[in-house]
Order: C-alpha cells, then sequence, then structure tokens
C-alpha cells in the first residue's frame, strides 16, 4: 500500500490545479479532517492546503498557493523550518518539526508539523506531503505549569529553581558578562515578631517591587525565599545598580499600628566564577560579609557600598 501511495503521489501533486480532479479529489478526500494536510513541490511550493490548513493559519487556499504559504508561519520560525525540510531531504528522512503560525489577525498557533517526502519512479524527490496538527492548547498549558513552577506566589517574582536554571550548565548564560546579586533584609524576623506576618508580607511585596521598578529590562529579580532576593545582572559592573537598590528598599514605607516600618538591605556581589567557585557561592560569601560589617551595605570583592 505504501508503494502504491508513493508512486501515485508524484503523479497526483502534478496534475493539481485549481477546481481540477485532482484537487477536488484531495479536498475530497480531506475536508472532515481534523488535521491541516498540505501538498508542495519539492521546492516547497505549495499546490494543496486543505480546509483544516486553511482554518488553522488564517489563508486561504488561493493565499497558500506557491510560496504564500510562507506568510503563515511565524517569522522568527521560518529560517528553522526551512532548514529542516532542507536536511530532511538530504537524509531521506520524515521532517518532524514544531513551529509557529501567526494568523493575520495576530493569533499564534502552535502546531506540530509532519512532511513526508515523495519520489517519482526513477527515485527523484519532487515534492513533499504533510500534516499539521494544532497543539496550542498542549503549549499553553505546559506553559502556565512552567510559570507555576518557576513563580513566586507571594511576589510574582521568578523563584530559586528559575535562578538554579539559569545558572545550569544549559542555562545559556554568558559568564563573561553577568552577575549575581544578592539581598538579604535585615532584622525581617525582628519585623514579624512585631509586626505580624502580613506586615513581613507587605515588605516583601514592597521589596519585590522596588526590584522590578529599578533593574533594567535585561536583568532577572527573583525571590530566593524567606527573606532573601536576587538580581541576575547583565553586566560586569553592576555597583551603580546596588546602590540604586539599596536606596531603593531604603525608601520603602510601611505603615503598621502608628509605626513607620525600617526596611534596609545586606548585599553581596559576584560577578565571576573562579578556583571552582560559584556565582552563587561567591555571591552568598560577599553578603555574609556585608552583615558582618554591620549591615544595610554591599560587599563586592574587595569593595564595600555603605549607606
Amino acid at each position: 500500500m505504501e508503494k502504491l501511495l508513493s508512486r501515485s503521489l508524484p503523479e497526483l501533486a502534478g496534475s493539481i490545479t485549481p477546481g481540477g480532479a485532482a484537487e477536488n479529489l484531495l479536498r475530497a478526500v480531506t475536508e472532515h479532517t481534523p488535521v491541516g494536510i498540505f501538498v508542495s513541490d519539492e521546492h516547497g511550493s505549495c499546490r494543496f492546503v486543505n480546509g483544516r490548513w486553511c482554518d488553522l493559519t488564517g489563508l486561504t487556499p488561493a493565499q497558500a498557493a506557491g510560496a504564500g504559504w510562507v506568510d503563515a508561519v511565524h517569522p522568527d520560525d521560518r529560517d528553522r523550518v526551512a532548514v529542516e525540510w532542507e536536511q530532511a531531504a538530504v537524509e531521506g528522512r520524515d521532517s518532524v518539526i514544531s513551529y509557529r503560525f501567526l494568523t493575520p489577525d495576530g493569533s499564534v498557533v502552535w502546531i506540530d508539523g509532519y512532511a513526508s517526502a515523495f519520489h517519482d519512479v526513477t527515485g527523484k524527490h519532487t515534492g513533499w506531503v504533510g500534516a499539521c496538527l494544532d497543539v496550542s492548547a498542549h503549549r499553553r498549558t505546559q506553559a502556565d505549569l512552567w510559570t507555576q513552577a518557576h513563580t513566586d506566589a507571594l511576589t510574582g517574582l521568578p523563584n530559586r529553581r528559575a535562578l538554579d536554571e539559569l545558572l545550569s550548565p544549559d542555562g545559556g548564560l554568558d559568564r563573561t558578562t553577568i552577575s549575581l546579586v544578592l539581598l538579604d533584609l535585615d532584622h525581617f524576623k525582628q519585623i514579624n515578631d512585631t509586626h505580624g506576618h502580613p506586615a513581613g508580607d507587605q515588605v516583601l511585596v514592597a521589596v519585590a517591587d522596588a526590584l522590578r521598578k529599578r533593574v533594567r529590562d535585561s536583568d532577572f529579580p527573583i525571590r530566593l525565599g524567606g527573606d532573601e532576593f536576587a538580581v541576575l545582572v547583565r553586566t560586569d559592573t553592576p555597583l551603580p545598580l546596588v546602590q540604586d537598590l539599596l536606596e531603593a528598599i531604603r525608601a520603602i514605607r510601611i505603615e503598621c499600628g502608628g509605626a513607620t516600618i525600617p526596611v534596609t538591605a545586606s548585599v553581596g556581589v559576584a560577578t565571576a566564577e573562579t578556583s571552582g567557585v560559584s556565582l552563587l557561592e561567591a555571591a552568598d560569601h560577599a553578603l555574609y560579609r556585608a552583615k558582618r560589617d554591620g549591615r544595610d551595605r554591599c560587599y563586592a570583592g574587595g569593595d564595600s557600598l555603605a549607606a
């Protein structure tokens, strides 16, 4: 059956014309399938798409014809899809790849795409037949689960797991141009003991907001847990930003029972990994020095930044 189909496809694909018998046959066979179906020549020029493919992409068959289908592929994915098809053709295998359609109304549809090459009687590659399965709901569920697992529930900041993944060998960070800033709130236990945990939570949320407002778009503020925060800074000269963060935290005003709760932080900074000491270990050591030297200050290597 497979050999019979592979012999028939080149002839069928070659005879597809708008409104012709071949197109009508393909449309009748595929019209009610929940999967997007397409047929193209060996260069990727589209010869046929079914109704479901049009539903997924927002394009009509006429708009998809030739190279028009490329307009449906998300611009960020087009090169990747083209390379995958080329490699599959060279290696004589099916193409299996996940990518996005960007519809004319701006919606993004994630699909799992499958494409098989077909050949004429001489063995020459003459085209592709493929299927597109909508996996957007699955992608959204995955994204929601990832967000829940990597977000601190109280502050909305990324959590310790997110930092660990960024600092892992697969995190993709250029370690020559990043710094890790660790912040530990001063006397936070006393705030909880004196004013209660709701007041302590207000302080934590206020600190998280201060970090969001002061860091740059390229930086990554994190709540590690308890009264500990961190900022992954994409620079090897972080002290001006740290000074700004210290001032922002000192400026926090939480009123509780007629009293203003003072908020300060001790900060440790590391800018490189040397002698087997990780960024996290080096920053933690610097944080200890800042606490030991009087709190409400930063320690970074040989530099001490005080109030």
